[in-house]
């Protein structure tokens, strides 16, 4: 397990958010800001979502905000939607996984209370980060760093990551080109040697992913670089002369 690193780090945050930290807290749990949302606020970017990790389970999350809508929008993997004047908040319980059986989703997961557990089973590094105004920003694997200077890796073994979870070398691609970032060597020869196994993924969610990157400034870089990960999935694909 790797030492716990922390950053006295203050977010400014919006009303609601504060709410829902304060409420989880007042009630004995631990809840944190969790992935993109937590990433773009460090970026300076907008935030349109929040997600948050917590030691609560769904059922104590929805008793605890019984006053509002709680939708179990991905319970098998302990997800509850929070609606608070018509914007969700996610909760998902922290969590380890089991092995993923179709590259793409765990077999099962189980609830721990350990926020350092739930960071390592992460993507990339710059999303294993966590932050509660109470414990700072949680930053396990260097995530800070590379967030200052732009630069994509995964979690651990990039092999591990992407034979999980094969959609994540889409996403990886979509945030090297919205955000500019640079995919790190090891994680860049993982996305080509991993990539044969995109074909297990649906063609609706790599669709999705496709769709977001097109708006990246970065996105002509992205596709000359990975030229063959994009012709595995689009065989008539040409770059013009």
């Amino acid at each position: 397990m790797k030492k716990r690193r922390m950053h006295n780090m203050f977010l400014q945050l919006d009303p609601v958010t504060d709410f829902i930290l304060a409420s989880l807290e007042n009630s004995g749990f631990s809840l944190y800001i969790v992935g993109g949302s937590l990433r773009n606020r460090l970026l300076g970017l907008d935030v349109h979502d929040t997600d948050f990790t917590t030691n609560a389970t769904p059922a104590q999350v929805k008793q605890i905000f019984s006053s509002y809508t709680a939708i179990d929008t991905g319970i098998r993997h302990g997800t509850v939607t929070l609606v608070i004047d018509h914007v969700p908040y996610e909760i998902t319980t922290m969590r380890t996984e089991g092995t993923y059986s179709d590259n793409r989703r765990p077999d099962c997961v189980f609830y721990t209370d350990s926020i350092e557990e739930d960071l390592k089973r992460r993507d990339f590094t710059v999303n294993a980060l966590a932050y509660s105004p109470k414990s700072g920003l949680v930053d396990l694997f260097g995530g800070l760093s590379d967030l200052e200077n732009r630069v994509l890796r995964t979690v651990g073994e990039p092999a591990e990551r992407f034979s999980e979870d094969a959609l994540r070398i889409m996403r990886g691609l979509r945030f090297s080109s919205v955000l500019g970032f640079e995919i790190e060597n090891e994680t860049k020869s993982a996305m080509f040697h991993y990539s044969h196994l995109l074909k297990n993924i649906s063609v609706e969610r790599i669709y999705n992913e496709l769709i977001s990157m097109l708006d990246g400034n970065n996105f002509d870089k992205v596709l000359r670089d990975f030229l063959p990960v994009f012709k595995l999935i689009m065989p008539e694909m040409r770059l013009p002369e």
